[in-house]
């Protein structure tokens, strides 16, 4: 997936496309095929202002903040 969104807003993104991407297709799965998958999907997620400067999110909750933060702090640099 790619998208465009304010620093501001990258947390809450981020939170609303890991139940999209690893709990809404597991159980699309299962009503689809009848097949339960044993194991999480889990998925990567990166950040940047351009595709070849990207910051890996380390999956983290706790770290989510400070992921944030990040991209804010580099964004008001950038005006």
């Amino acid at each position: 997936m790619e998208g465009e969104v304010p620093p501001e807003n990258l947390k809450e993104l981020i939170l609303v496309a890991k139940v999209i991407y690893e709990r809404l297709i597991e159980k699309s799965i299962y009503r689809k095929f009848g097949y339960k998958i044993s194991i999480p999907i889990e998925i990567e997620i990166e950040a940047g202002f351009s595709m070849n400067k990207m910051k890996k999110w380390d999956g983290a909750k706790a770290t989510l903040d400070k992921f944030q933060a990040y991209f804010v702090k580099e964004n008001r640099k950038r005006r």
